[in-house]
């Protein structure tokens, strides 16, 4: 399997995680921030105002970062507190 194509398809059936149709999110969406890995944007999923990464994954990426990215993924999905942010789920554009 090539982990740089088929990342979001593992993540999805592999680790069971939520996806989101990319089209239910806002076309209005404000940037708030920017990490690491990606860009925060603020915008509104099902009348709920939510804020959002986008992350740049392409075919040079490497297999480990691709793995730590799911593993992130895997986690984030699982923990529940009310100190932490809620993961909805990934999506793509």
């Amino acid at each position: 399997m090539n982990l740089n194509e088929d990342w979001y398809q593992t993540a999805i059936e592999k680790y069971k995680i939520n996806t989101i149709i990319y089209n239910e999110l806002s076309e209005r969406q404000t940037r708030i921030g920017r990490g690491g890995f990606g860009i925060i944007f603020k915008t509104k999923y099902k009348s709920e105002i939510i804020a959002i990464k986008e992350i740049p994954i392409s075919a040079e990426d490497d297999e480990p970062s691709i793995k730590k990215f799911i593993k992130e993924l895997k986690i984030h999905s699982r923990v529940k507190h009310e100190r932490i942010i809620t993961f909805h789920g990934i999506s793509r554009s």
